[in-house]
């Protein structure tokens, strides 16, 4: 009878097991998903969608191929990739340069020339904090030298995929001045017509001031921060109607955020 009950009991122990290693391979799954591809084989390819958690929520943005390097279709926060310059639902969100997506970036956009901040200005002249991440969302106004609104400064939040305030999806990043150079250099036109005219489709946006809080040249002028830190400053990308370059900016201003693949 002994006999027996060890023959019964074998077979249960070693379909326990069976289960148990089962449920752990799902849960290794659900943890760590297949990353984002329309192909279905589990292989990024420049064309597929990217899904994401941003600003708390869940986003999902196409991919294009621009200047010889894979980007997201429209800028961060945008609804839809740009059906004109002066398209709204594609302006997205007005970044301070190495901040991460708290909220302080948000911006309401009501038609081509017009937008309201979600969050509002700190109240002091100059608000910098000594920390990576504040403690709320508000954008930080700051008009005293460096104008940053970090002090001290952090020259590198956001230089690569795996920095602490990179704002991107996994595996992207904000592109350097090189490559916003690269990328203005392949457009027709030298100015918005041709940033819009590339496969970017980039937007004439707005910029948000570090003085006082407000939006300044809405559906005028688009600025794009780049990675790159130049002494206090950072670079960004900057055009209008007629001219388009590469320069620096104070780091308390809000300017647009467009990822690029690391590679």
């Amino acid at each position: 009878m002994k006999k027996r009950t060890n023959f019964l009991v074998y077979p249960l122990l070693l379909m326990g097991a069976l289960l148990i290693f089962i449920s752990s391979c799902k849960k290794d799954k659900d943890e760590n998903p297949t990353p984002p591809s329309t192909n279905g084989n589990g292989v990024f390819t420049c064309g597929d969608n990217v899904t994401y958690i941003y600003n708390g929520q869940a986003v999902t943005y196409g991919t294009v191929l621009s200047s010889g390097n894979c980007w997201l279709d429209r800028n961060l926060g945008a609804t839809q990739v740009a059906t004109s310059s002066t398209d709204h639902l594609a302006y997205g969100d007005l970044f301070q340069w190495g901040r991460a997506a708290d909220g302080h970036q948000l911006i309401n956009w009501s038609a081509w020339d017009a937008g309201i901040p979600v969050n509002p200005a700190t109240s002091g002249t100059c608000d910098a904090v000594d920390t990576n991440t504040p403690l709320h969302s508000n954008f930080i106004k700051c008009s005293f030298d460096p104008r940053d609104w970090r002090s001290p400064q952090n020259h590198g939040l956001w230089q690569g995929v795996d920095r602490v305030n990179n704002p991107c999806p996994p595996g992207w990043r904000l592109p350097t001045e090189a490559e916003w150079d690269a990328e203005r250099e392949s457009w027709s036109d030298n100015n918005a017509a041709g940033a819009f005219g590339s496969p970017l489709k980039l937007p004439v946006v707005s910029s948000r001031d570090n003085i006082n809080g407000s939006l300044l040249s809405v559906g005028a002028m688009g600025l794009y921060w780049a990675s790159t830190v130049d002494g206090t400053r950072s670079r960004r990308l900057v055009f209008d109607s007629s001219t388009a370059h590469v320069g620096r900016d104070a780091r308390a201003f809000g300017f647009s955020v467009r990822c690029i693949k690391d590679n």
